[in-house]
């Protein structure tokens, strides 16, 4: 027995991709561009 074992942790179970983390990331990419943008025209 491990000490993850109570709590269900499984490092295997496959990652699901939903819509809100392409939508994090987008946001995500949309503030660094807007932040260069605000440092070059400043």
């Amino acid at each position: 027995m491990d000490d993850t074992d109570a709590m269900g942790f499984n490092p295997n179970r496959k990652h699901v991709a939903r819509t809100s983390d392409y939508l994090f990331v987008g946001l995500a990419a949309l503030a660094c561009g807007a932040l260069l943008v605000w440092a070059f025209l400043g």
